[in-house]
């Protein structure tokens, strides 16, 4: 029988952080998945940590580039067209190499799904955690809206939501052009919602108005990386402007939500449950 659920990794050279991702799949109250990972590092510590998890859920492929084939093109959109097509399940979820899911994340999402058999696409709210260096901190806000997205009023998922927010029906890449993501170096750091982009135009994203995931702003970050300054503002705003300005930018773009005390309880004994410093 099929797994109902299929989860992709491409894993590189995190190997810091690889580890409490993969657990974090593994973890899950939903057990019908498999767990796709594309194991692409150029270190031996990424691989030999990856390798360690042994369980029956995880396909594991080992894929190598020379150099010059990841000067030429971003290698995690190379995967994702690479593997999307392979998945068994009747859904399909992306999980970032440094970032967590929530236990109950496959569940409720699924439950969601089902419970709406004419919804394509829903997507999850996301914490945001940084770790750079010694420093780390918990935004106050939350990625995500209330809002059904919906063409052409928006707001458009590329503008309120991150790649790994949202889960959909396997069916829908039937009707994508190929390749699902662009390659190209100069939209690495927004592949992802190039890729929301094109589901979009199928189908409406409907929230599911639950935190299921943290993303991690690390120091190999590819946001961080392509564009330096607007990120360190970002950051550095996220840290000190206060929440109730930030909500009141974010809330009228329609990609952020305040945590509520019992969210901020919830994602803080998570954290440490992940043996998370916070």
């Amino acid at each position: 029988m099929n797994p109902k659920v299929t989860v992709f990794t491409p894993s590189y050279n995190q190997p810091k952080y690889v580890g409490q991702a993969i657990e974090s799949v593994l973890a899950q109250t939903f057990r019908n998945f498999e767990y796709i990972i594309s194991e692409n590092s150029t270190d031996n510590i990424t691989k030999k940590v990856v390798k360690s998890f042994k369980n029956t859920r995880i396909r594991y492929f080992d894929d190598e580039f020379s150099q010059e084939e990841r000067r030429k093109f971003y290698v995690p959109a190379y995967l994702i067209n690479k593997y999307y097509p392979k998945a068994k399940g009747e859904y399909i979820i992306f999980l970032a190499h440094d970032d967590l899911l929530f236990p109950d994340c496959l569940q409720i999402m699924v439950d969601f799904l089902k419970s709406h058999p004419k919804i394509d696409v829903c997507f999850h709210d996301q914490a945001i955690f940084y770790a750079l260096g010694s420093k780390t901190w918990l935004e106050s806000l939350v990625r995500g809206t209330t809002q059904v997205l919906k063409r052409p009023l928006g707001p458009s998922p590329k503008d309120a939501l991150d790649g790994g927010q949202i889960m959909f029906r396997r069916y829908l890449l039937g009707k994508l052009t190929q390749p699902f993501i662009p390659l190209e170096w100069e939209t690495a750091n927004i592949c992802d919602k190039i890729f929301m982009e094109k589901l979009w135009q199928l189908a409406e994203f409907y929230p599911v108005k639950r935190v299921l995931s943290l993303h991690r702003v690390v120091e190999g970050s590819t946001h961080r990386r392509r564009n330096p300054l607007k990120y360190w503002l970002y950051m550095w705003g996220a840290e000190l402007i206060p929440w109730g300005i930030q909500l009141q930018i974010a809330g009228k773009l329609g990609k952020r939500r305040i945590i509520s005390r019992n969210e901020r309880a919830a994602i803080e004994k998570f954290l440490l449950m992940v043996r998370i410093a916070y």
